[in-house]
């Protein structure tokens, strides 16, 4: 009886170590991932809002709009959204992906705009701005959503 109990009771602490391994593993994955969700989705953030500034000050500096066409267009291509559009495919829930093809549709939009010679002050980049920093917020709250932090009140983005 004695060896029995002995058995048993190493069965259990056996079995109970592999469970709270099991759980921690879990943990351990959970917090990667989400850190992993964290580190894109900031660098998508990032990309879209340097593209923005970064096409926005082409304007500025170059006079014509002849002569700011291919920075503006140059401005877009190396902030390495396109590449992290397929990154957020592979990782992002619908949700947030669905708000982000959004977001780049738009900044495309008036990536088209600034290169084909709207100013800053045109009634047209106007409304493309209102409509994108609106896009923007939105795909910030999707982000938040899926990463399961409370809702907050943002009005800034582009």
């Amino acid at each position: 009886m004695t060896i029995l109990g002995t058995a048993m009771g190493a069965v259990i602490a056996l079995g109970s170590t592999l469970v709270n391994d099991r759980i921690k593993w879990r943990r351990e994955q959970s917090l990667q991932k989400r850190k992993m969700l964290q580190e894109v989705y900031s660098e998508y953030l990032t990309a879209l809002t340097e593209a923005h500034e970064t096409m926005r000050a082409a304007v500025t500096a170059h006079g014509t709009a002849e002569e700011r066409r291919g920075p503006v267009l140059d401005a877009f291509r190396a902030s390495g959204a396109y590449t992290l559009r397929y990154r957020l495919a592979i990782v992002a829930g619908q949700d947030v992906l669905d708000a982000a093809e959004e977001a780049f549709r738009q900044l495309r939009g008036g990536r088209d705009l600034l290169a084909d010679g709207n100013g800053l002050d045109s009634r047209q980049y106007k409304e493309f701005r209102t409509t994108y920093g609106g896009t923007m917020r939105e795909l910030q709250q999707r982000i938040r959503q899926e990463l399961r932090e409370d809702a907050v009140s943002f009005t800034g983005g582009s």
